[in-house]
């Protein structure tokens, strides 16, 4: 099992593939419709960029590629050049 570092959500290892998943942070509601009737979900609306999910989200985001770049994971040119940011080495 694979314990998401976003969410914390338990994923089969095998089945774990979030690629497909929309780029987009969505809220719905889920009504009962009564004792053994089931439910139904309201459609999806988009939170990108309020001020109560994004930040959470943008924090942990963030705190999640610090750790990558801790264990040496992920390289700094490797993240601007998949951002699509132009990365100055100071080193060279």
């Amino acid at each position: 099992m694979l314990v998401c570092p976003l969410c914390g959500k338990s994923s089969v290892l095998d089945a774990f593939d979030p690629s497909d998943f929309d780029l987009d942070i969505c809220i719905y509601d889920v009504h009962g419709l009564g004792r053994g009737r089931g439910f139904k979900c309201d459609p999806w609306i988009s939170v990108l960029g309020d001020d109560e999910v994004t930040p959470i989200i943008k924090k942990r985001v963030l705190d999640i590629l610090k750790m990558l770049i801790d264990a040496d994971c992920l390289e700094l040119d490797e993240l601007f050049s998949e951002l699509g940011i132009s990365f100055e080495n100071d080193d060279e």
